[in-house]
């Protein structure tokens, strides 16, 4: 299933919000469905002038949050998209991510115009802001720098944003079926490791294990985990001495060797590197209490 923080992380989701961006000045944020979590796909630098401004207020940001929080409840009640203008006078929109009929998401965005610039529009955005007391000026110059969008491009945009989801989705649950098949021989290779981490292991060892040629495990192994075998492996190892450590009497040397390391100059060279303290400094520091 996609959730919520695949389409947070993904490059993909970011780089196609990035081209609309470019061509439409529409910034984008995401929602999670009980609205509890936001991503902002783009630095708060980059959204309309006019919206920046408002926010630097509080009764700005008050206005904002009393209106997308309501939003945000019409269109997780009714799975629909929704457009709709804000506190300020501004289109925004909310469009639901559902994939494989779950609501994993809520696009945020907008912050558009509804008319073109003028002077009488103006005057009207100044009369509906006056609580807040923006300068004349400054209220201005954000104004005439926000975009305009019709709303005859407000819908195409919306289409856009929903061909794009749908297809995303489509993609994006193919390719977490294809990893969670990769991930079965690394599941493999990781308990392979946590039985065998005393011995003397090499990375063809612990490939043979996932049925792989070592080449292609580690690449794999380490797109699944973030980190490369050895590494992991030293992880479990460090651990391993740590137990022994806190609970045993037993000499460093000696633990060094128990949990697979080939001599004590390597143990302590990576124990420092992980602990950022000696195995002999960790030692007296659990047993005191100050670690």
């Amino acid at each position: 299933m996609i959730e919520f923080d695949d389409l947070a992380e993904s490059k993909e989701f970011r780089q196609f919000f990035i081209i609309v961006r470019e061509l439409t000045g529409i910034p984008v944020g995401l929602v999670s469905p009980d609205g509890k979590r936001s991503k902002l796909l783009f630095t708060m630098d980059t959204w309309t002038p006019l919206c920046r401004l408002i926010r630097t207020h509080p009764l700005g940001r008050k206005g904002c949050h009393d209106t997308d929080s309501s939003r945000l409840r019409q269109a997780f009640s009714s799975k629909q998209v929704i457009h709709y203008l804000c506190h300020a006078g501004l289109i925004d929109m909310m469009m639901p991510v559902v994939i494989n009929g779950e609501h994993v998401a809520t696009i945020n965005c907008g912050q558009v115009l509804p008319e073109p610039h003028s002077e009488k529009r103006f005057r009207q955005l100044q009369r509906r802001l006056n609580p807040m007391g923006f300068s004349s000026s400054a209220l201005r110059k954000a104004y005439y720098a926000s975009p305009y969008c019709s709303l005859e491009k407000i819908k195409i945009i919306m289409n856009l944003f929903s061909f794009f989801i749908e297809y995303f989705g489509e993609i994006s649950w193919r390719l977490k079926q294809v990893r969670q098949k990769d991930f079965i021989p690394v599941q493999q290779a990781q308990k392979f490791i946590h039985n065998h981490f005393q011995e003397h292991m090499t990375l063809r060892d612990v490939a043979r294990s996932a049925s792989l040629s070592p080449h292609y495990f580690s690449s794999l192994f380490h797109e699944m985990t973030g980190m490369t075998v050895k590494k992991y492996l030293q992880t479990i190892r460090i651990n391993a001495a740590k137990q022994l450590l806190n609970l045993t009497s037993e000499r460093i040397t000696d633990i060094a060797f128990d949990v697979g390391f080939n001599n004590l100059t390597d143990f302590n060279r990576v124990f420092r590197r992980t602990e950022y303290c000696s195995p002999k400094q960790y030692r007296r520091l659990r047993r005191s209490g100050k670690c």
